[in-house]
């Protein structure tokens, strides 16, 4: 009887140490999520492998890793993973009174700190599903609504609803941001290079950018910097002809397929697929990554209004 108590006991202790992390699966495909770390979703992956995503590896390996509290003050703390930002970037905290200082710089960082590590509330879960409800942010005015769901085929579906909480319209853009590993290649079909803008900028110690344009098909390339330049990055926006992002490294690739916008509806500071690489000459997980992202249609919410962008992700 003792012994039957103490295994409860330490099954209910393992459990809660790893409360910051739900698994879900399908026996092949695994999918890590934190409903207490703004419902990010931290790896899709083939069971017995690391996969494509890049996520802070302590939020599930340490039992004791807890979610950063929000204060007045917000910090950026480089988690990584799948998130929902808000766009456009100029905006972020221009309508609001939560912090006075970043409203009055139009500060463009950090992002909203409910949305990136606000707790969320599971509201449904099964063993291939979840759903997760976070708070009202008083910087955007929205609230979001995050779904996991693994799909009968092994895809992953994710879905993100976000609802106007506030008595006046809010204008803004959903725009999902997936990390993944500084070392893979990003590509996706463009009609030419016109639907093609890189901010790249050599200096002194940064390298620009390496990419490739072949056959309607336009990449990334993560080559090192060269050498006597300590990193190689920028930014990419670009229209795309086929709604899909394709990302491979070794013999993994994963596949972001999502609904095509009309591009009168990007806000012009942003592009509807988006493409950020920091690749450094010695390794530097604290600012290496590759940003595989697109944008939703930019336009009103009214009050009590909720739209929704979602995507799927195939690993092959």
């Amino acid at each position: 009887m003792k012994i039957r108590f103490l295994v409860v006991i330490m099954s209910i202790m393992q459990t809660i140490a790893q409360a910051a992390t739900v698994t879900l699966s399908d026996g092949r495909v695994e999918v890590g999520v934190a409903p207490e770390l703004g419902g990010r979703v931290l790896f899709i992956r083939e069971k017995g492998t690391d996969g494509l995503i890049l996520a802070d590896r302590d939020i599930w390996e340490n039992p004791s890793f807890k979610a950063p509290e929000i204060t007045g003050e917000p910090v950026f703390y480089p988690f990584n993973g799948i998130t929902l930002w808000i766009g456009p970037q100029s905006g972020w905290w221009k309508n609001q009174d939560y912090n006075d200082e970043l409203r009055n710089k139009a500060a463009g960082w950090p992002p909203d700190p409910f949305g990136e590590y606000g707790r969320f509330e599971i509201i449904k879960q099964e063993p291939g599903y979840i759903e997760m409800l976070g708070p009202e942010s008083p910087v955007t005015g929205l609230q979001l609504l995050k779904t996991v769901r693994i799909m009968p085929d092994g895809k992953v579906k994710l879905c993100f609803t976000a609802t106007n909480r506030r008595s006046e319209p809010v204008q803004w853009d959903l725009w999902v941001n997936v990390r993944s590993t500084p070392h893979a290649k990003a590509s996706v079909k463009v009609k030419s290079m016109d639907d093609v803008r890189i901010e790249s900028i050599s200096s002194v110690e940064r390298d620009v950018l390496s990419t490739d344009f072949k056959d309607g098909i336009f990449s990334i390339l993560p080559e090192l910097p060269s050498k006597g330049k300590n990193a190689r990055s920028g930014k990419v926006f670009l229209y795309p002809e086929e709604p899909e992002i394709v990302a491979s490294y070794k013999d993994m690739c994963m596949i972001i397929r999502f609904d095509k916008v009309p591009r009168e509806k990007i806000h012009p500071e942003q592009g509807a697929v988006e493409f950020y690489s920091h690749l450094s000459a010695v390794p530097d997980p604290s600012q290496e990554l590759l940003e595989l992202e697109f944008h939703g249609p930019y336009g009103l919410f009214q009050p009590g209004e909720s739209k929704s962008i979602q995507c799927t992700i195939e690993l092959r």
